[in-house]
C-alpha cells in the first residue's frame, strides 16, 4: 500500500535532490557520466582515468556526496526498523546520520593519507581509493531506485535484504581487489594487515555502533 506522501515530504524532496544531483552530473561531464554507466565495465573506466584521478575532482566530489547520502538513507530505514521506529522527528534524524557518514568519509580519508606518508605508498593507496570509489559510488546509484520503491511502498524488511546483498558484494569486491594486488599486497603483508584492521575494519565497526545508539 503505497504510503501518504504529506506525511514524508522531505523524503520526497531528498530523493529530488538526489536525482539532481545525477542531472547536473550528467550535464557537466557527460563523457566521464556515461563511461561511468557502463556498469561492466568498471576496469575501462578504472584504467581510463587513474592517471587523472585527484580527489578534488567536481565529478569524484559530487558522486561521493550522492552515495554518502543514499547509504545514509538506507542506514536511517534499518536503524528506524530494528530499533529506532518512536523517533519523533525523523527529518532530524536522517541528518544526524547523514552528518555522521559524512564524518566518517572525511576521517577515514584523512587516516588513509596519513598511513599513505608513513609507508610511502601513493601509488597503491590512490589506485585502491579510486577501485573502492567505483563499486562503491555504482551500487549507490543502483540502490538509489529500490530505496524510492522500497519507501513509497512500505516495504521496510527489504531494506534489510539489500543491505545483506550489498555487504556481500562488498566482501566479494575486497576480494576481487586482494586477488588483483596479490604481488603487491603479499610482498607487503604487514603493512596491508596493517591497512585493513586499523583502516577498514575497526573504523566500520565504530562507526556502526555509533549510528545504531544514536
Amino acid at each position: 500500500m503505497i504510503q501518504n506522501l504529506a506525511t514524508d515530504n522531505w523524503i520526497t524532496i531528498l530523493f529530488v535532490f538526489l536525482l539532481a544531483i545525477l542531472v547536473i552530473l550528467n550535464f557537466l561531464f557527460p563523457i566521464k557520466f556515461k563511461a561511468f554507466l557502463s556498469f561492466f565495465k568498471k576496469e575501462q573506466f578504472y584504467v581510463k582515468y587513474i592517471k587523472t584521478f585527484v580527489v578534488s575532482d567536481l565529478f569524484f566530489l559530487l558522486f561521493s556526496f550522492f552515495s554518502v547520502l543514499v547509504y545514509a538513507f538506507l542506514l536511517y530505514k534499518l536503524v528506524l526498523y530494528f530499533n529506532r521506529s518512536e523517533q519523533s522527528n525523523h527529518f532530524l534524524f536522517y541528518l544526524q546520520i547523514a552528518a555522521y557518514t559524512f564524518w566518517y568519509v572525511i576521517l577515514r580519508f584523512i587516516l588513509g593519507r596519513i598511513v599513505q606518508f608513513l609507508f610511502d605508498i601513493k601509488s597503491f593507496q590512490d589506485s585502491l581509493l579510486l577501485y573502492k570509489w567505483l563499486y562503491l559510488s555504482k551500487s549507490a546509484l543502483l540502490l538509489f531506485p529500490f530505496l524510492v520503491v522500497f519507501h513509497y511502498y512500505n516495504l521496510n524488511f527489504y531494506y534489510v535484504i539489500i543491505a545483506v546483498f550489498f555487504g556481500i558484494i562488498l566482501v566479494y569486491n575486497y576480494f576481487v581487489l586482494i586477488l588483483k594486488n596479490q604481488k603487491y599486497i603479499f610482498k607487503h603483508l604487514f603493512y596491508f594487515i596493517l591497512y585493513l584492521c586499523t583502516l577498514e575494519i575497526a573504523p566500520l565497526i565504530v562507526y556502526l555502533k555509533i549510528i545504531f545508539k544514536v
